[in-house]
């Protein structure tokens, strides 16, 4: 147990108690394990201006007691400063795990940092750059973060650094959505008290780890309420980020389940889905001719109408009527077209705010229903190891990446073909993502996935399988990301009975596409 601290208030804790609910050896165990850092913050130094956060000592013991049952090596950091916590978390990015590192920050915070003892701020960029390096380039990386808005601590970009920074096979769970506080109760915080009850379910630890997180998602955000006068009624909705490329099972203590539970079938009528491609530009809008556009369409209208779906397609239309397009119902929304972070482009080359398009699917009309977005554009000019450019403009607007995920509604999914700052790449045979996402609903089994689990198959795919060819790009690589606010588990494309139907043919009211031979990739900028 390593704990520090030179505020009076804590002095109390000493380590005889601390050892009493934490049960934590000092001596070092042999075996090989998963690793757990609880980095928990109560009292504040007088001078910092932060309040006392009861229930964190709850959190802790409850923490530990559920993490060490399940074969977690666990190590504690109580009321540590700022500079330490740095140092703490540094230290176990490079220390040996089994399979899966797990890190748990509970304190006072603002969008992108938390606050140490000292009151001095933490990035969360930067603890999550620690995990990047090889050492755990094949782990599992799962954090949670606790904590309470109580500072006035802003930096503008802090919000989209910090997504940046999550490395691949990580998942962050946030208590709250960005830009809103977290609840703290002398009884423990509602999302480690509600993580603490699912992992001591029956069949909780066995849950794959989206699953798991959706979960908590739909149980935070539906069974707590506030009380009191001042906060009487509030809600909150935590969130999390994923980039898994592969089904991770952290929590697991025993063999997995023989088979999947899919009593949560989503059996509505009938599922809608829109597809905005805009390949040919207006001569005057300087974007490229996006070749590939018709063959990824024609695809996906293909396997999802076998799957049940009513699908509309809209092709090379202007940035008005895609904003137009959207504000029907739909359950799959997908985008395909150039793009910045944060933005697509119409055919007439102007901007399409992708915060707005979320927005449309807000109301009280789709509160109930499930939404995904799949979005094959890039987001920025780096090139990642692999990608063709679809990167045609220099359209900027500094808030548009964090307005982008605060408009995303509850029980939505949003895919993006690439991560952040980088670019995607197109092909005259079709888009890397896409392309790999009907793979998936063509596969036996493939329909009948969780959603998340089948987005992080699809990150999986396209994050290994994929290198690009060339002289300019070649070995250039593309990494996937989807950002999820679900509720509940979602099996948006099951549909047994339509899948053993013949498949339907390619007729579209919107516009006719053309079959052409498929040709072996080669690469090329978009």
């Amino acid at each position: 147990m390593l704990i520090q601290s030179d505020h009076t208030e804590i002095q109390s804790l000493t380590k005889e108690k601390i050892m009493s609910f934490c049960k934590l050896p000092f001596t070092a165990d042999k075996t090989v394990k998963n690793r757990a850092l609880i980095v928990s913050v109560e009292n504040f130094y007088k001078d910092a201006g932060l309040r006392k956060r009861n229930g964190v000592k709850r959190d802790t013991r409850r923490l530990h007691k559920i993490l060490s049952k399940l074969g977690f090596s666990v190590q504690i950091r109580m009321d540590i400063e700022a500079d330490e916590i740095y140092k703490a978390f540094k230290a176990e990015s490079k220390k040996t795990v089994k399979d899966c590192f797990v890190g748990i920050i509970s304190s006072h915070g603002e969008e992108g940092v938390v606050f140490g003892a000292d009151g001095c701020a933490v990035k969360l960029a930067e603890i999550y750059s620690y995990f990047g390096g090889p050492s755990m380039a094949d782990k599992s990386k799962l954090f949670l973060i606790q904590v309470e808005a109580d500072s006035s601590f802003s930096e503008e970009d802090d919000g989209m650094s910090e997504l940046f920074s999550i490395p691949n096979d990580t998942a962050v769970m946030y208590a709250t959505s960005p830009g809103y506080g977290a609840f703290m109760h002398p009884l423990g915080s509602v999302l480690i008290q509600t993580l603490c009850d699912l992992l001591e379910n029956e069949g909780g630890p066995d849950l794959e780890i989206t699953r798991l997180l959706t979960r908590l998602n739909y149980k935070v955000a539906y069974n707590f309420e506030s009380r009191g006068k001042a906060l009487g009624g509030k809600k909150q909705m935590p969130c999390f980020v994923t980039r898994f490329t592969r089904e991770v099972y952290p929590f697991m203590d025993r063999k997995m389940a023989a088979a999947e539970d899919l009593s949560l079938t989503n059996k509505r009528m009938k599922n809608r889905a829109l597809i905005v491609s805009v390949e040919n530009f207006y001569p005057g809008a300087g974007l490229g001719k996006r070749k590939g556009a018709k063959k990824d369409t024609q695809r996906l209208h293909k396997i999802l109408s076998k799957l049940g779906f009513s699908v509309d397609i809209r092709m090379d239309i202007e940035a008005e009527e895609i904003y137009e397009a959207f504000k029907a119902d739909c359950f799959v929304g997908i985008i395909s077209s150039h793009g910045e972070e944060g933005v697509v482009f119409g055919a007439d080359g102007c901007a399409v705010k992708l915060a707005e398009i979320y927005t449309c699917f807000g109301g009280p009309s789709m509160a109930d229903k499930s939404k995904l977005f799949l979005i094959q554009a890039c987001r920025g000019h780096e090139l990642d190891g692999g990608v063709e450019v679809e990167a045609d403009s220099s359209f900027s607007e500094k808030d548009d990446g964090m307005s982008e995920l605060f408009s995303i509604p509850n029980d939505t999914a949003v895919m993006y073909a690439t991560s952040p700052g980088y670019g995607a790449f197109m092909h005259p045979a079709g888009s890397e993502m896409i392309q790999t996402f009907c793979d998936l609903l063509e596969e036996e089994g493939g329909p009948d996935l969780e959603i998340t689990r089948l987005l992080t198959r699809l990150n999986y795919k396209v994050a290994y399988n994929f290198e690009a060819r060339g002289k300019l790009f070649g070995g250039k690589k593309q990494m996937p990301c989807f950002v999820t606010r679900f509720t509940r588990e979602v099996y948006p494309f099951m549909d047994r009975k339509m899948a053993a139907a013949e498949d339907l043919s390619l007729s579209f009211a919107a516009t006719q596409l053309i079959d052409e031979p498929r040709r072996t990739r080669t690469s090329s900028i978009s």
